[in-house]
């Protein structure tokens, strides 16, 4: 509290002890003193949290507060001009809220995506038994990692932390976090959201996202200490059990709201609203349920009918209502015991003149400048890996033709690359890297990390990619292809039915590619190199695979805008048949057009996996007239597949193995012809929507969505840009 309380280092001149919450800081102090073991070999106590900090630099009063805070777990709260220390450990809820105390069609959910939650966390702290030096805590999650996923890797700074055993509490408590806490809920209500605070764990119960619960406020007394009375039929299925969940508000003469879970005598069947139902347990003397009292009441399916949260923001809004927002609760986030941790030998004390370790993993790739002439200019770019070192450094670059004894200085750099011209193709060359000390120390070439190069000088397509599998775990999707031999930039990887009309998911410079742009359905992942002379490969590498809803969500919707006749707003567009099927074209004359679909909804405002797939094409045509009569003269059709074929007889076009997947188009396309562009918009209300954009299969949450489809040609009279059907799928939370 010296922070808060000390005139000449702290806030001492505005704050006194009455501005301390001394019962929360006391809680908080307990909580730290509490003992988590003993020093190995002896009979010295480990408390759970212990700081050693010195501010020895201006920041913000409150910044500073939180920064103590974080190291004991906890944060600091103003309330009005009281200081209260919230701790985050486990706790029992502090109020009950359900639909009856909520404001109505105020409750949103958001389920985290857990593709950005890392599984590598490293805690930076000061260790004392270094000297204080900064020191590294990581600690991996074995059973993500072991599952395949991809490291994702997460550094926190909490130099108040001196001690390696706290450090590792850190980290297993961060861990925890990324792996149990999904879900968040915001809701507004008003004078019984008062006693809710950021950082209390509250009870919630609501119908929307189908928790098989039901929730008000009570309509009549408990006609005694062992019974309640409901004011809504429940219906109880064959072996359920039934609890009820009811907040009294201190009945007894306390001050404080009392919540009591008992659970229900029933059997199964229909109970209706104003029947007295038996309890096992009596209600606390004198907290006997009374009318008005917010209840829950549902099938336990775990626990509880209600689920816990912790409060994360309590604000007040214009309407004088608390908005709260919330972070699920599970007790298992604070088992922060990481298990054993090898003990790490002190290390030596290191100067600035000592040479750190030569960089590693060192990668030679051409890259080629195509002249004027035709000719081409080799360049060599230089990447490597620098390793960890306490103070910054720089690497110097050597090169030598093969054979050579001489190495050639190219420059220094304080980044992992570098790039060397003036080269000459035929030529083998070899780089050696090596460290160089804040001093200028630095070893000779011949001990650095040495590879070497043949540069070729081409710039003919590099191979084609090969193998290429589409795995889906949940809601990532992991691309995989056997390597390219040739240098090249980056591998590009599209989706869609074709490669020349495909959108792209990514530019990535190895053989793999994670990413979350998918969308329920069939579609093909095509994988082509790109050189360092700016050409891809001559051929494709494809899998087609079948994407499914993530496990979180259930099966998907589809909704077919063709056999609904095209419901939407059209501006320049008509209707044509083909196939079958009737299809949005541009009008005569016109060189732009557009479809925009009525508002769809989706379901309940919750989370939902969305998805657009737009069926396509544009012709080019050569048309005569003839007294008003339309007459075919060397009609022909062309299509971005070699193998869609194309006939005329007399005044009709008929076609031959014709393919819908090659001509069609996963969401938007651009040819130097026609195009079409697809965008998407969201709402939560069916009122205040997004901006347009570019639409991309995304888990969003959102309950309105809407799409407009753009399409636009060159001239009126040589294309014609066609689209066939739009399905938008969409998937709800389990």
């Amino acid at each position: 509290m010296d922070v808060i309380l000390n005139a000449r280092a702290g806030w001492g001149f505005r704050y006194s002890l009455c501005n301390i919450d001394l019962e929360s800081f006391g809680e908080w102090a307990d909580y730290c003193d509490e003992t988590i073991g003993v020093v190995d070999g002896t009979d010295e106590t480990i408390f759970r949290w212990r700081i050693g900090l010195a501010i020895d630099q201006q920041r913000p009063f409150m910044d500073a507060l939180q920064q103590i805070a974080s190291c004991g777990r906890a944060q600091i709260i103003r309330v009005g001009d009281v200081f209260k220390a919230k701790v985050d450990k486990a706790a029992s809820p502090v109020q009950l809220f359900t639909m009856g105390n909520i404001v109505r069609d105020s409750f949103q959910m958001q389920w985290a995506s857990t593709k950005d939650r890392s599984n590598v966390i490293d805690v930076q702290f000061l260790n004392a038994e270094k000297n204080y030096d900064h020191d590294l805590a990581p600690l991996y999650d074995e059973d993500a990692l072991s599952a395949g996923e991809l490291n994702r890797e997460e550094s926190i700074s909490l130099f108040g932390l001196t001690s390696r055993t706290r450090a590792y509490r850190a980290c297993q408590y961060y861990l925890n976090v990324n792996r149990l806490l999904k879900r968040t809920i915001q809701f507004r209500a008003g004078i019984d959201a008062v006693i809710a605070e950021a950082g209390d764990v509250i009870s919630f119960q609501h119908e929307r996202p189908n928790w098989s619960s039901v929730g008000g406020r009570l309509d009549a007394d408990a006609p005694s200490s062992t019974s309640i009375i409901l004011p809504r039929d429940i219906v109880v299925g064959s072996g359920e059990t039934w609890k009820v969940v009811v907040r009294t508000t201190g009945a007894s003469g306390s001050t404080a709201d009392v919540i009591q879970e008992r659970q229900l005598i029933v059997s199964a069947g229909t109970i209706t609203a104003g029947t007295t139902i038996s309890i096992t347990e009596a209600w606390a003397t004198g907290d006997e349920p009374n009318d008005l009292d917010p209840f829950a009441v549902g099938p336990v399916q775990t626990d509880s009918p209600t689920t816990l949260w912790k409060v994360i923001s309590s604000t007040l809004t214009q309407d004088l209502e608390r908005k709260i927002q919330a972070l699920e609760y599970n007790a298992l986030v604070y088992d922060d015991d990481p298990g054993t941790i090898e003990d790490e030998e002190p290390d030596e004390p290191i100067d600035e003149s000592t040479i750190p370790p030569n960089p590693t993993a060192l990668i030679l790739q051409e890259q080629v400048t195509q002249n004027e002439d035709g000719s081409v200019t080799p360049k060599l770019f230089v990447s490597f890996t620098k390793e960890p070192w306490p103070f910054d450094y720089t690497v110097k670059v050597f090169l030598r033709e093969d054979g050579d004894a001489v190495w050639l200085e190219e420059g220094e750099t304080s980044t992992s690359y570098a790039l060397i011209d003036n080269l000459e193709s035929g030529i083998t060359y070899c780089v050696s890297v090596v460290s160089v000390s804040p001093t200028g120390n630095y070893r000779a070439p011949s001990t650095g990390q040495i590879d070497c190069i043949t540069l070729q000088g081409k710039a003919d397509p590099p191979s084609d990619a090969s193998n290429v599998v589409a795995v889906q775990s949940d809601e990532e999707l992991l691309i995989t292809w056997d390597a390219i031999s040739e240098p090249l930039r980056y591998y590009e990887v599209r989706y869609g039915y074709a490669w020349t009309t495909g959108k792209i998911l990514g530019q990535p410079t190895t053989n793999s590619l994670e990413t979350t742009k998918w969308a329920v359905g069939s579609q093909t992942i095509f994988v082509r190199g790109y050189s360092v002379a700016e050409r891809y490969s001559a051929g494709t590498a494809e899998d087609e695979v079948t994407l499914s809803a993530p496990d979180s969500h259930t099966s998907a919707t589809t909704r077919d805008e063709e056999s609904l006749s095209w419901p939407g707003t059209s501006s320049n567009l008509t209707t044509d048949t083909e196939d079958g099927l009737t299809t949005l074209i541009l009008d005569t004359a016109q060189t732009s057009g557009s479809y925009t679909s009525p508002s769809i909804d989706i379901g309940a405002l919750a989370s939902h996996r969305i998805g657009l797939l737009v069926l396509s094409n544009y012709d080019e045509i050569t048309r005569t007239w003839d007294s008003g009569t339309e007459d075919w003269d060397a009609a022909t059709y062309t299509w971005d597949s070699d193998s869609a074929l194309a006939s005329w007889d007399d005044s009709s076009l008929s076609w031959d193995d014709v393919e819908a997947d090659e001509i069609s188009w996963w969401g938007d396309f651009y040819s130097p012809n026609g195009s079409l562009a697809v965008e998407t918009r969201y709402s939560d209300d069916d009122v205040s929507f997004s901006a347009w954009q570019e639409h991309t299969p995304t888990t969003r949450t959102t309950r309105y969505v809407q799409f407009r489809l753009t399409l636009t040609r060159t001239n009126a009279t040589d294309y014609q840009v066609r689209v066939r059907n739009a399905l938008t799928s969409y998937s709800d939370p389990a």
